[in-house]
């Protein structure tokens, strides 16, 4: 059996915000037979539990399921239950099946369509927390005030210029090295 579908091409389906694949499309994203899937379940029922690796859908939200799917993952409409795959079960068949193929494809389902949306979130390239040129410019003002404070606090309190002046320095440090990768990035 040939697979032509793109893990990564897949629109997520979910049950109770969970991420789940029907037995049909786990086949074949797997290069094995709806059937096969089926009876390797069937001998190992007592391996698989209901709500942990599979959701049972019959009835009514079976009903709404297969409205919801309705144009780009349909469902036969003779089906009377339907079992949903969660990512623990989906690792169990592809476990049970010991196929290159089928590994390969779990690893992608858990990359791609197993992924929590926070997860996905955190992939994707962050913008800078800080505006950074709003940023060079309050730093250039902070440092110029500095020398000034610097300067007054000496005749003051040359002892609390001192470690102040420290502490500044780190935090000046700090500031020209981030002010330096920043300007390397407008580039």
């Amino acid at each position: 059996m040939t697979n032509h579908t793109s893990v990564e091409s897949l629109s997520v389906v979910t049950h109770n915000s969970i991420p789940v694949i029907t037995t049909e499309l786990l086949a074949q994203l797997y290069g094995t037979e709806r059937q096969r899937v089926t009876n390797n379940f069937n001998r190992n029922k007592d391996r698989f539990i209901e709500g942990k690796h599979y959701f049972l859908t019959k009835g009514e939200s079976l009903e709404n399921l297969k409205n919801s799917l309705r144009g780009f993952h349909p469902i036969a409409p003779n089906v009377r239950k339907l079992i949903l795959w969660t990512e623990r079960g989906a690792a169990r068949h592809a476990k049970m099946l010991e196929t290159d193929q089928a590994w390969e494809v779990f690893e992608k389902l858990e990359d791609h369509y197993f992924v929590k949306p926070e997860v996905k979130r955190l992939r994707q390239p962050r913008k800078p927390a800080i505006d950074t040129k709003r940023f060079i410019g309050c730093f250039a003002a902070i440092e110029t005030a500095w020398g000034q404070i610097h300067k007054d606090l000496l005749i003051i309190d040359p002892v609390a210029a001192r470690e102040v002046g420290d502490l500044m320095d780190t935090v000046l440090r700090v500031g020209r090295t981030y002010q330096a990768n920043s300007l390397l990035k407008l580039r």
